[in-house]
């Protein structure tokens, strides 16, 4: 499996299955938060991780600036 899309894609089908061992879809919304990875991850494809680092940072940035005002 490579960046983004695809693997990301299986994650989402594979989360509701009884069979599977993976974490519940909402707790794999929270850990992607908790994380900042952009939600538009699953749509992303290899080429796109130019993209992803940006939205990213973005994120990693609000989530410490959000840190520092609770300080």
């Amino acid at each position: 499996m490579g960046f983004g899309g695809e693997s990301f894609k299986i994650l989402i089908i594979l989360c509701p299955s009884k069979n599977t061992k993976l974490i519940k879809i909402k707790d794999l919304f929270k850990n992607l938060e908790e994380n900042c990875i952009p939600k538009e991850i699953f749509e992303m494809e290899k080429d796109d991780y130019q993209r992803f680092l940006t939205l990213r940072r973005k994120l990693m940035a609000r989530k410490i600036k959000k840190y520092f005002e609770r300080l």
